[in-house]
């Protein structure tokens, strides 16, 4: 069975930040959260991740032509380089 690890960010330049994995049970990353700002905020996400994560739609990329820069957001498509 898989497991969460809530961990904090290793930036001496900012504030510190949780951020939550999920590990397969042999022990191989399977997703990393974002940064929260509170342990809580964190637990509250794998909290959420447990309660929608079965219901969630599943999107493969590996053929897409999008450019790796380029993430999903409700279906359609944001590119962080070119956001004006």
């Amino acid at each position: 069975m898989g497991f969460y690890e809530i961990k904090t960010s290793e930036s001496p330049l900012s504030d510190q930040r949780y951020y939550f994995v999920l590990k397969a049970s042999n022990g191989e990353v399977i997703a990393t959260s974002e940064m929260y700002q509170t342990k809580q905020a964190a637990e509250n996400g794998i909290r959420s991740v447990q309660l929608n994560g079965g219901s969630t739609d599943v999107k493969d990329l590996t053929s897409s032509t999008i450019s790796p820069f380029q993430m999903t957001m409700g279906g359609s498509f944001f590119n962080p380089m070119n956001n004006k």
